[in-house]
């Protein structure tokens, strides 16, 4: 017996498949099972297994820098996806932590990242593993 896979891209749209019961198993991080949780769903997710230590996604610049360090973000704008997603809650975090003062700009949505940075819009991306390969290797 073969299961199909259904990709989706966005968290809200893999926990709305999981609750339809269109899928039995979906892959996006914890927001999604906060959210629905908190609402006082009587039927939520429940996160059963975390498959990176981390969020997965990367810091694009326009220009290559060997020498990069994330001061270099003082004062700039990164596009981070939307408001209250994991990226931009993650890059959010890191920032304050390290007392940056850099502009998270959430206006974009994550799927459309790639396309608004390469369009002109902010310094920085945040993008996951698969849109930085793709665009490393346009001309």
């Amino acid at each position: 017996m073969f299961d199909v896979i259904i990709l989706f891209i966005g968290a809200d749209k893999v926990a709305a498949a999981v609750m339809s019961k269109d899928v039995q198993i979906g892959f996006c991080g914890s927001e999604q099972t906060i959210y629905i949780y908190n609402r006082g769903s009587k039927d939520y997710l429940v996160n059963f297994a975390g498959l990176t230590k981390r969020d997965g996604s990367f810091i694009v610049s326009r220009n290559k820098d060997e020498n990069f360090d994330l001061k270099d973000l003082n004062g700039k704008t990164i596009l981070g996806g939307r408001n209250a997603g994991m990226p931009a809650m993650t890059l959010n975090y890191t920032l304050n932590k390290l007392k940056l003062d850099t502009k998270v700009d959430t206006s974009v949505d994550f799927a459309n990242l790639a396309g608004a940075f390469i369009g002109g819009n902010g310094d920085y991306v945040t993008l996951f593993e698969d849109k930085v390969v793709i665009m490393t290797f346009q001309p």
